[in-house]
């Protein structure tokens, strides 16, 4: 689960219908979460907390990411994140909320994508049989999605 206040993200990754990875938002290991300690903000951000596309992308195997897809629930990629998604060669970005929901780096990490040749599907939470949006649950985010890696 998530362990930053500011927004609570997960991330599956996986290939040929096989769950290869998670993450979530949340500090480094060895580090206070977020929601004991508080965040450190600089510039508007949290600092603490790595991202939930990164966390998955850094627990998985590396033979098994390249074309791979991701899923994300609570957050559209950020630029920085988006960079990091195609250096690993995940092919599909699957993310639950409207992109012009995300202004600034969650909509120029999607049209970056976008720009490389990733294929990125936008599901809106209200057109998903589930009506409980997932809280950064990696199980639940999969449910979620389940239908939409085709």
């Amino acid at each position: 689960m998530a362990t930053c206040p500011r927004r609570s993200v997960g991330a599956v990754l996986v290939k040929n219908h096989r769950v290869i990875s998670t993450g979530h938002n949340g500090a480094a290991h060895g580090q206070p979460h977020c929601d004991s300690v508080g965040c450190m903000i600089i510039d508007g951000h949290c600092k603490t907390a790595i991202h939930a596309e990164l966390n998955a992308i850094l627990h998985a195997d590396w033979k098994d990411i390249g074309g791979s897809t991701i899923y994300i629930a609570g957050a559209a990629p950020c630029v920085d994140c988006a960079k990091i998604i195609l250096q690993a060669g995940i092919y599909r970005v699957v993310c639950d909320s409207a992109i012009e929901d995300y202004a600034g780096s969650g909509k120029e990490g999607v049209e970056m994508l976008q720009q490389c040749g990733v294929e990125v599907k936008v599901v809106k939470p209200d057109t998903v049989s589930n009506q409980h949006k997932p809280k950064s649950n990696p199980v639940d985010i999969f449910k979620l999605f389940k239908n939409w890696d085709n």
